[in-house]
């Protein structure tokens, strides 16, 4: 009786640490979800004509929306804060006024005016936002505050127009004077590129059939000890 209760409790504790093998093993890490970032032929003014400016974007990935590249710099005249922020998306695919995550960026922290526009801004987010493969979201760029007329351009963020031969297909630019209401650019969108830490979560059946078996074999170490 001894070694039968013995065996089943290393059968409970494999059982255990084979569930918990399983969902570790599932973590994917930071990885690259989507990428466009192709020769450009498009300058978008940011803080010119409007206060904020915002390319949708077709996750593949389900996790966390740790680090975006935006290719956006600052003008030489402006050397302040800016606000990378998250938005979430309507049913139409237009951006909506919910913010899934913001994070400030000082100027040093946004790349300079070079006009090489090779480089990208690197916007890691202390706190991430959750994004679902196949559900779009939304990367605002505006400086802070958020301004906009002629001759208050603060940078400029790369993309493609309608007169090039490369798209984002599956995404859009688009501009908003308050954050909430915006409004398509069709044909045009901006250049970046986002990082998603996934987890692969494990189908229940899986684990159940892990545990089965880790049960069978505690059971038959049972029986050889009787």
């Amino acid at each position: 009786m001894v070694a039968s209760g013995r065996a089943r409790v290393v059968g409970l504790v494999a059982v255990v640490f084979t569930a918990a093998a399983l969902v570790n093993a599932a973590s994917a890490g930071v990885v690259l979800d989507q990428d466009y970032s192709p020769p450009d032929n498009l300058a978008c003014l940011l803080g010119e004509g409007f206060k904020y400016v915002a390319q949708t974007v077709m996750p593949q990935g389900t996790g966390a929306l740790v680090t975006v590249d935006a290719f956006f710099v600052h003008d030489d005249n402006y050397t302040g804060p800016w606000d990378v922020s998250i938005h979430a998306v309507n049913a139409s695919g237009v951006p909506t006024a919910t913010v899934l995550a913001l994070q400030t960026l000082t100027g040093a922290e946004v790349q300079p005016n070079g006009f090489s526009f090779n480089t990208p801004t690197a916007i890691t987010f202390d706190a991430p936002a959750q994004v679902t493969a196949g559900v779009p979201f939304a990367i605002v760029v505006n400086p802070n505050p958020a301004t906009s007329g002629a001759g208050q351009g603060k940078g400029y963020w790369r993309g493609t127009s309608t007169l090039g031969s490369n798209h984002y297909e599956v995404g859009s630019l688009y501009f908003s004077n308050d954050g909430g209401s915006f409004t398509i650019d069709s044909g045009n969108d901006v250049k970046f590129r986002t990082y998603v830490d996934g987890v692969i979560v494990p189908e229940p059946a899986s684990i159940a059939a892990a545990a089965a078996v880790t049960f069978l074999g505690a059971s038959g170490r049972r029986r050889r000890h009787r």
